[in-house]
């Protein structure tokens, strides 16, 4: 008995292990990727953002949901009247 559960621990130690070592490769990959993406964080977070074109943005963004909305919505409506 004692046998076969030194061989679930066995099999078990094995899928931690290669699990560990699966883990570490891809933490490796994005560590890799880190200066980059730090770079570019630095740069949009120096970046200023003038109120003005954030509330145009906005602005923009909530025509062009009104614009879907009212086009479903006319769409919904034909397809009832057929």
């Amino acid at each position: 008995m004692t046998h076969l559960f030194q061989i679930g621990e066995l099999k078990e130690a094995r899928r931690l292990a290669s699990e560990i070592t699966s883990k570490g490769a891809g933490l490796y990959d994005l560590l890799g990727k880190e200066v980059e993406l730090r770079d570019a964080r630095s740069t949009v977070i120096a970046r200023s953002l003038e109120i003005n074109e954030v509330e145009k943005s906005l602005q923009n963004s909530i025509k062009a949901v009104e614009v879907c909305v009212h086009r479903d919505i006319n769409e919904a409506a034909s397809r009832s009247f057929v």
